[in-house]
């Protein structure tokens, strides 16, 4: 350092000699230390080192075995779990699976699927070791991370946000399609000198069977990190307070549900966790059994104004400490939703057959209104109507018409959901005739066109509408066709005014992707699904 800084020394002597006015001795001195500090940059400390990476961190899983849970080339199986991988042995081409099913995965035996991961550590462990897991959310549930290291178990959650990088081709369409990355302190003591053992599982809550919603993981790519002049921080406590987007109705009182993260880095024998708002206060017990990681306290708490302070209290393995938060709320959502049966017409089935699924959806539609009377619906298109008529009783079609008439029933004005590029003008204009002449003598609303299954509209086709007296446009993209639309994120502006080349305007709605309730609450719906992927949908 001395010797760094004998050239300043000189430069200071030369000032001197030549008389140099103290303003511009300083600058010149300040200049000139900054040129050594330049040149002699500090040695860098506490270098982080990969011991080792499975997979490549690029927001895809591509990488992987994309098939079974027990890849093909997988010759030494584990005692006690589904997937073995060695460092510096396997492949993770053909020996570590992109997604690992969840313990609630009905698809999957129901059942967890420990993947373990052995690696040599050839020294004693000392330092700081951090295990850094990129996931990938393509299902509407959100699976934990249950991380055991030589026997030691921890639990950890995932925060995912939305992610457009389209790394997984094959679900980057998905509404609720997201990324998140964990990074886990390994408690030091828990290492070895030689081989140790890393085992990975996928946890789901609500633990009940899962048939519809596949959960589990989705990898991008895993590291073990070390820095040596680091240490683990033993005995360290932390809380975190985040109000969710879920509210509930008590008698006359709105309850906001605040989630609270405990993360320790010591043994939890059990223990409790407190939230005070106000005069008010609420407790929750902490589960034993987990050797480092996260935990999870829920609080129902009445509805509070932003910048309400608060405070968390923990007890947990000998230690109580007490966390001041500050609580906003989060938006409360009006969620709306269009009860819609899309099928291609000879892609999906013959087109005999659609005709007749279709037509058995409107009788199902007719009565769920009839045992619900806020119930709505709005078919594919009025190709679907003209099937239905053909084929149903005298009596079924009158209470059909009367659905209409009660506007329960919305027929869009529009044949079919069609390929806006292939038809000419003409036909184009055409194709809104027989929709309108039905909505006009049965009473029916002729404000809006649809187009499902569809990736993109011909510019024309505001035109089109626009000339024609309808109001909306209501797009229900695959985007999985062209995601040019989906990278200009049209969903994210919605509802906004398309405007046709001659000037005229509709006001369109788009989506990411057009099977939204069965991607993002499973297929038939359910309410875990929904608790998971909602917040992620509304990230947009």
């Amino acid at each position: 350092m001395w010797e760094c800084l004998a050239p300043w020394a000189r430069v200071e002597a030369q000032f001197q000699e030549k008389n140099v006015n103290t303003r511009t001795r300083r600058f010149l001195q300040t200049l000139s230390l900054l040129i050594i500090m330049v040149s002699f940059p500090p040695r860098a400390r506490g270098a982080a080192k990969v011991v080792w990476q499975i997979g490549k961190f690029d927001e895809s899983s591509s990488e992987f075995n994309q098939g079974a849970a027990r890849p093909p080339a997988f010759t030494a199986p584990h005692a006690k779990a589904d997937v073995l991988y060695i460092v510096g042995k396997s492949n993770p081409a053909t020996d570590w699976p992109a997604f690992q099913p969840g313990t609630a995965n009905g698809r999957a035996e129901f059942r967890p699927h420990p993947y373990v991961i052995q690696f040599d550590l050839p020294e004693e462990p000392q330092g700081l070791y951090t295990l850094k897991v990129a996931l990938l959310v393509e299902t509407p549930r959100v699976s934990r991370l249950q991380v055991e290291i030589n026997g030691h178990r921890a639990l950890f959650f995932q925060h995912p946000t939305l992610n457009y990088a389209g790394g997984d081709g094959s679900s980057v369409f998905l509404p609720a399609y997201s990324a998140d990355t964990i990074a886990a302190d390994l408690p030091t003591h828990f290492l070895k000198r030689g081989n140790n053992e890393l085992v990975l599982t996928a946890v789901d809550e609500p633990a009940e069977r899962d048939e519809v919603s596949n959960p589990g993981l989705y990898y991008d790519a895993l590291e073990l990190e070390q820095v040596p002049d680091r240490e683990y921080p033993s005995g360290e406590l932390t809380a975190q307070a985040f109000p969710t987007i879920f509210y509930e109705r008590k008698g006359d009182k709105l309850v906001e549900l605040v989630d609270v993260y405990i993360r320790h880095t010591f043994p939890s024998p059990g223990g409790q966790a407190s939230l005070t708002v106000g005069r008010e206060q609420f407790a929750q017990k902490l589960s034993p059994g987990w050797d480092f990681g996260e935990q999870l306290a829920e609080f129902a708490v009445p509805e509070f104004s932003a910048g309400t302070r608060g405070e968390v209290a923990v007890t947990l393995g000998g230690q109580s400490k007490r966390f001041s938060v500050v609580l906003d709320p989060a938006k409360k959502w009006n969620i709306f939703l269009v009860p819609h049966t899309h099928l291609d017409v000879g892609y999906t089935d013959y087109q005999a057959k659609v005709a007749e699924t279709q037509s058995r959806t409107l009788d199902e539609a007719i009565q769920m209104i009839h045992d619900n009377p806020d119930f709505r619906f709005s078919p594919d298109g009025y190709w679907c109507v003209r099937q239905f008529l053909a084929g149903r009783s005298e009596e079924q079609q009158q209470r059909f018409f009367q659905t209409v008439r009660e506007k329960k029933i919305l027929v869009p004005t529009v044949e079919a959901s069609l390929l806006t590029g292939f038809p000419s003008l003409e036909i184009l204009l055409r194709s809104l005739y027989p929709a309108f002449r039905f909505n006009s003598e049965r009473g029916g609303d002729t404000a809006y066109a649809n187009i499902t299954d569809v990736p993109s509209y011909s510019w024309s086709y505001a035109s089109v509408l626009a000339a024609a007296g309808l109001k909306y446009f209501a797009a229900g993209s695959d985007n999985y066709r062209a995601p040019v639309l989906l990278l200009g994120r049209l969903h994210e502006k919605s509802p906004f005014w398309w405007e046709g080349p001659d000037g005229g305007r509709i006001l369109m709605w788009y989506s990411r992707h057009y099977h939204q309730v069965m991607t993002l609450f499973g297929m038939p719906p359910q309410i875990a699904g929904g608790h998971d992927a909602l917040p992620r949908f509304f990230q947009n």
